[in-house]
């Protein structure tokens, strides 16, 4: 009998691309946003908003225990608990719109306060 060619194959085709599974957010960086520094707090909000009523007292000023007008006296007062913002007045007060009077913080100028805390409460 004449011999029958063996069915033609489809050579092997590759397998699809497997979908590349969801890569993970990138980790946080670990340095701070501009806008929780302590320079940026300071200049932005604590000598605009604050410095009216917590500076050194003078003849015939308020002044408050908390002075706010360097680095130094904000963290020799009582208001900042680097790392703690629950125990750290300066952002209880403002975050309940206490502080300053009559004019309120931002929700992002809190935020900026909260974080800085958070992060240490550092000087930069």
């Amino acid at each position: 009998p004449p011999q029958e060619d063996p069915p033609q194959m489809d050579p092997p085709q590759p397998d699809p691309p497997m979908e590349e599974p969801p890569q993970p957010d990138p980790p946080m960086n670990d340095t701070p946003k501009t806008e929780e520094t302590f320079t940026y707090i300071h200049e932005n909000i604590l000598v605009p908003k604050c410095l009216n009523c917590h500076k050194p007292r003078e003849q015939g000023g308020l002044g408050l225990k908390d002075d706010y007008t360097n680095y130094a006296t904000t963290m020799a007062g009582s208001s900042v608990v680097a790392g703690n913002y629950m125990e750290s007045s300066m952002y209880t007060e403002t975050n309940n719109g206490k502080m300053p009077p009559g004019n309120a913080l931002s929700e992002d100028e809190v935020s900026y306060i909260r974080a800085w805390i958070e992060q240490g409460a550092l000087d930069n």
